[in-house]
């Protein structure tokens, strides 16, 4: 088994971890910034069906459109958007949850980000971040590392209530 495969099997069991917590807040709608090649969301698509719960609106939000098209060939129900993480083309308290998964480590300053996030999350709505913090944190793209009191401490500062910490190896 390669590395990467296991790095894939192990995101994949932290992703089933946090959508049982998700599932608690979520009433209709699941936002995933940055959602690159739509791992999440294809992930959390199989998680609604294989529990027979009623459907989410699932969203996945990337920069990159060449991602973004390998992301909507993965994916059999939901919606992608080419768009910047810094002004979301959604409207305000439309969102119950934005997932933001490996991407807070590559901006200097995530304090306009998480005033967009507020913008469109409803008002018992949750993030969820899972930053990248391991001993190869410095390849390219990677700005700012976050230990679980820098995150904390950053959301804090954004105004957010911090209900839940989980540390992962991925």
């Amino acid at each position: 088994m390669s590395l990467r495969i296991l790095r894939f099997l192990t995101r994949k069991t932290l992703y089933f971890k946090l959508l049982e917590i998700i599932e608690k807040h979520c009433v209709s709608t699941i936002v995933d910034v940055g959602c690159g090649a739509g791992h999440f969301i294809s992930i959390t698509e199989r998680y609604y069906v294989t529990k027979q719960h009623k459907w989410v609106r699932l969203i996945g939000i990337d920069i990159n459109y060449a991602v973004l098209e390998y992301a909507k060939r993965a994916s059999e129900h939901s919606l992608f958007i080419n768009a910047d993480m810094f002004s979301l083309p959604l409207r305000d308290d439309s969102v119950d949850c934005v997932f933001f998964s490996h991407v807070i480590e590559h901006i200097i300053d995530p304090r306009s980000v998480f005033e967009e996030f507020k913008r469109i999350l409803t008002k018992r709505g949750c993030l969820v971040i899972t930053p990248t913090y391991h001993r190869w944190f410095f390849t390219p793209g990677h700005v700012r590392p976050y230990t679980i009191d820098r995150l904390k401490e950053t959301l804090g500062e954004g105004g957010y209530e911090v209900i839940f910490v989980g540390y992962s190896h991925t």
